[in-house]
């Protein structure tokens, strides 16, 4: 029998209160629960924000899984047909260097490099919108097609194509333009700022100081000499002359028309009728129609996958795209297939256009 001190638990106390903690310890446990976070099934900001930043995270990622690349045309989930067509963009004028308006040699030669060394490209397709740019820089770029790449190649002429542009063009195995694009332009020039007059009128006058007869040949400070012009047009005139020797090794297999390059090659700009009509493209054709026989070329069945590869600079835009391309790559690649382990500044002026 139970001591008349001791009480059996009443059985009015509320739900969850323990009848066996006196008021105030109750109230030091309270505290506690306080101290440590919200209540069972509350979240606090840190939980809010880690949700939000899963969230932005997940659209991201979809965003990319649904639209893909703004410049590619296949999706992540489309299972290969056998190859992949990659397209390397040349938009602007070929220079040294990149800039908002210009392609820099290096870049798309890099993209070359990339689609060369990816074994899942069977063809490259050259998207061309250039006037063309430095003898130099065009140059490097087709001793890189003609040493260094051998997969197919098709160039696809949209708007223009012309100068150092089309002798890109020229060195790969298969080039196709609009009906109306802007090509040929074979020819090579050279300008020399001459501001002798304007100083003359503002007052200003200009010693130059040098060591050797020609070291300030095209100076813009002086007129040129009739040996100094004379000096500049024999490096213009080999320079064409080894720009269309190349022309006509690169076409003269494919049917190329001599007589009519030679009236074409005067440094006039045809389109792309012409140029197929003289044969220094192989036919005429949308940029679908490009890709497609650069697919054929590469022995790919189907309907082609394709992939842009363009050499993009820093910026914060695309440094979060980069982010966001990498993960959902990465998450596509996981849905597909599933892993079980972790010379001088008067050369430099010379110009293919």
């Amino acid at each position: 029998m139970a001591s008349s001190s001791q009480k059996a638990p009443s059985q009015n106390h509320p739900a969850g209160v323990d009848p066996h903690i006196t008021p105030w310890e109750e109230e030091s446990h309270l505290k506690q629960r306080r101290a440590q976070g919200p209540a069972a099934g509350g979240r606090s900001l840190k939980d809010w924000l880690v949700l939000a930043a899963g969230v932005m995270l997940g659209i991201y990622v979809l965003s990319f899984l649904v639209i893909g690349t703004s410049d590619s045309t296949a999706s992540p989930f489309v299972f290969g047909s056998g190859g992949v067509v990659s397209i390397i963009p040349i938009k602007g004028e070929i220079s040294t260097t990149a800039t908002e308006s210009s392609v820099g040699y290096l870049d798309v030669i890099a993209s070359l490099k990339e689609a060369q060394d990816d074994p899942t490209t069977k063809a490259i397709l050259l998207d061309i919108d250039s006037p063309g740019g430095s003898v130099v820089s065009t140059k490097q770029i087709v001793d890189y097609i003609q040493s260094s790449v051998d997969k197919p190649i098709v160039s696809w002429i949209g708007e223009v194509g012309a100068s150092g542009a089309y002798y890109v063009a020229a060195s790969t195995d298969y080039i196709m333009a609009d009906n109306d694009s802007i090509t040929g332009s074979i020819g090579v020039r050279s300008e020399v700022l001459n501001v002798t007059g304007l100083l003359e009128k503002i007052g200003v006058k200009i010693e130059d100081i040098n060591a050797g007869k020609f070291k300030n040949i095209g100076s813009p400070y002086k007129d040129l000499t009739e040996e100094e012009r004379a000096m500049l047009q024999e490096i213009v005139d080999q320079t064409y002359g080894h720009f269309k020797r190349d022309v006509i090794l690169f076409r003269r297999e494919k049917g190329l028309d001599l007589v009519k390059f030679e009236t074409y090659s005067d440094g006039r700009i045809i389109t792309g009728w012409h140029a197929f009509d003289a044969k220094m493209i192989d036919a005429v054709g949308s940029r679908r129609e490009a890709i497609l026989k650069a697919a054929e070329l590469g022995g790919i069945i189907g309907e082609p996958e394709t992939q842009t590869i363009a050499q993009e600079h820093f910026s914060l835009r695309s440094l979060f795209f980069s982010a966001g391309k990498d993960l959902g790559q990465g998450f596509a690649s996981g849905v597909q297939e599933p892993q079980t382990n972790a010379n001088g500044a008067v050369t430099q002026g010379i110009q293919a256009r």
